[in-house]
Parts: structure tokens; sequence; C-alpha cells
């Protein structure tokens, strides 16, 4: 039970990272984002 609520745990760390990297994205442009 553990490692299940661990593993979902995980992936809403992980969707939570990529939305916000998606706003970062969005709101720099693709320049800004791949040149660091």
């Amino acid at each position: 039970m553990t490692a299940t609520w661990r593993a979902t745990q995980k992936a809403n760390r992980r969707a939570a990272l990529i939305r916000s990297a998606a706003h970062l994205f969005a709101e720099r442009g693709f320049a800004a984002v791949s040149t660091g």
C-alpha cells in the first residue's frame, strides 16, 4: 500500500514539474528556454 502511495506522489510531483516547466516555456518562449 505504501509503495503505491509513494508511486502516486512521485507521479504527482513529476506532473507538477512538467506543468511548471510548460508554463515557463510558454511564458519565455522557445529560445529563452532552450539556451538556458
